[in-house]
C-alpha cells in the first residue's frame, strides 16, 4: 500500500547544470531566466556564463517540471541556429525536502541569476596563472629541462588546452550511470590487480560527512577548502594518480567533475610529454554521471547496486544535506573525536547554529555535548571557553588540508 503523499512532496529542490555554448547571448539567457522563474515562482541561484549553465531551484516539483520544459526549448532554440552539430546535454535533478525539518526553512526566499566567468569556478586566475608545472615535473622525474619543452607549461596553459578539447566535444572522462559505474567497479575490482583510485572532486566539509568506499580501491579525497585549489592537488598528488590503472571521479552533482577531469586528463598527458624517459603512464579516468545525488536516487530503488556511498551526501542549498543516506556515519566531533556528522546539531541550517573555525569561518563538526565547551565564530566572548579553529582547539586554522586516502 501506497504513503500518501505529504505537504513535503509537493516541493523539490532541482540541481542542474548544462555545458553549451551561450556565448553572445548571455543577457537574453539571464533575461528568460528571470522571466521564467518570476512567472513559476521559483527561487534559488542561477549561473551563466558563455560555455553553460549551472543552477538549484526551489518551488513545486510541478513548477520546476515546467521550469525544466521551457529550459529545454529555450536551448534548443539557441542551438537550432548553429550547424556544428555541438552535443548538449541539460542534467537536471529533483530532490526531495528533509522531512525532520519544515518546509519553509529549507526553500530559497529569493532569486540571484548572474553572469559568471566559468560553470563552475575550477581556474582562480589570480593565483594560477603564472604556476609553473614544468619545475614540478623536472622535480619529480629527477631534474633535467626536457628539451622537447620549448615553452614553460603553467596551470593557465594546462586548462586553456583543456578546454579546447572540450570545446571540440571531447571528453576523456566517460560518462557512466550509476548502474554502470557500480557494475564496472565491482568487474575491475574482482581479480584485485587493478590500482583503482575513486576521486572525490568535493571540499573537505562535503567529505567530511559522506563518501564511496569499493572494496579493494582506494578512495583519495582531496579535501580542498574551494574548488579552485583543486588544480594545485592534483599537480601535487600527481604521480600517485598516474600510477593507478582507473580513476573513477565523483562530485555532488556532477558539474565539477566535467572540468576537473578534463584539466587532470590534460596534465597527465603533459606529464607524460615531461619524461625524457622511464614508463609513461596514464589511467582510464570516469565520470559519475548525475553525481551522488542520481547515485543516491538509483540505489534507493535499485538493491542491486549494493549502495557503497557511505555517510551523507552534503548540498549547497538550505537543506545542508540531501534526505536519502545510509545509516554510516563517517564524520567525527573535532573536539572528543566521538562519531558526528550534523554541522547544525539538529536545527535548520536556515537558522544559523551551525559550528564554524572562529577564523576562518569554515564548516566543522562538533557535536552537541562539546558545543557550550568552546568558541565559534559568532559566540560571544568568554574567558572559560577556548577558541575552536578547523585544526582544533586553539590558534590552528588549517589554510591547506592534507590530502587523505582511504584504503577500501
Amino acid at each position: 500500500m501506497e504513503t500518501a503523499p505529504t505537504k513535503h512532496d509537493v516541493f523539490r529542490i532541482a540541481l542542474y547544470y548544462c555545458y553549451i555554448p551561450i556565448e553572445e547571448a548571455v543577457q537574453d539567457h539571464i533575461a528568460f531566466h528571470e522571466e521564467t522563474c518570476s512567472r513559476l515562482d521559483l527561487c534559488g541561484r542561477i549561473r551563466v556564463a558563455a560555455e553553460g549553465i549551472n543552477g538549484v531551484l526551489s518551488g513545486t516539483k510541478s513548477n520546476l517540471i515546467c521550469y525544466e520544459q521551457e529550459l529545454q526549448e529555450s536551448l534548443t532554440e539557441l542551438m537550432s541556429s548553429r550547424s556544428d552539430g555541438t552535443n548538449w546535454d541539460l542534467d537536471m535533478k529533483y530532490c526531495h525536502l528533509r522531512t525532520d525539518l519544515s518546509i519553509e526553512s529549507q526553500l530559497f526566499t529569493s532569486i540571484s541569476i548572474r553572469p559568471t566567468d566559468q560553470v563552475v569556478s575550477l581556474f582562480d586566475l589570480a593565483k594560477q596563472t603564472s604556476i609553473d608545472c614544468d619545475c614540478v615535473f623536472r622535480s619529480k622525474n629527477g631534474g633535467g629541462k626536457d628539451k622537447r619543452q620549448p615553452e614553460s607549461t603553467t596551470i593557465s596553459s594546462i586548462y586553456q588546452k583543456s578546454l579546447a578539447q572540450a570545446s571540440h566535444g571531447k571528453h576523456p572522462a566517460p560518462h557512466l550511470s550509476p548502474e554502470e559505474w557500480s557494475a564496472k567497479l565491482f568487474t575491475l575490482t574482482s581479480d584485485n590487480k587493478n590500482d583503482i583510485v575513486l576521486l572525490d572532486c568535493r571540499n573537505v566539509y562535503e567529505s567530511n560527512v559522506g563518501y564511496f568506499r569499493y572494496p579493494n580501491t582506494t578512495t583519495l579525497l582531496t579535501n580542498t577548502r574551494q574548488y579552485s585549489e583543486l588544480p594545485q592537488v592534483f599537480i601535487d598528488q600527481i604521480d600517485r594518480l598516474a600510477k593507478c590503472s582507473h580513476i573513477f571521479s565523483f562530485c555532488t552533482g556532477g558539474v565539477r567533475c566535467e572540468r576537473a577531469t578534463q584539466f587532470l586528463d590534460q596534465l597527465l598527458e603533459e606529464r607524460n610529454k615531461a619524461k625524457s624517459s622511464g614508463i609513461k603512464t596514464k589511467p582510464q579516468i570516469y565520470q559519475l554521471h548525475g553525481g551522488i545525488q542520481k547515485y543516491l536516487e538509483a540505489a534507493s530503488t535499485n538493491d542491486a547496486l549494493f549502495n557503497q556511498f557511505k555517510g551523507k551526501n552534503f548540498v549547497f542549498d538550505w537543506r545542508r544535506t540531501d534526505p536519502v543516506h545510509g545509516d554510516t556515519i563517517t564524520g567525527s566531533c573535532l573536539v572528543c573525536e566521538e562519531p558526528h556528522d550534523d554541522y547544525d546539531n539538529g536545527h535548520a541550517p536556515a537558522e544559523n547554529c551551525a559550528s564554524r573555525c572562529f577564523q576562518c569561518r569554515i564548516l566543522v563538526l562538533v557535536c552537541p555535548r562539546c558545543r557550550p565547551t568552546v568558541l565559534c565564530w559568532g559566540d560571544e566572548h568568554s574567558e572559560d571557553r577556548p577558541f575552536l579553529s578547523c585544526g582544533g582547539i586553539g590558534d590552528k586554522c588549517l589554510k591547506t588540508v592534507p590530502v587523505r586516502e582511504i584504503q577500501n
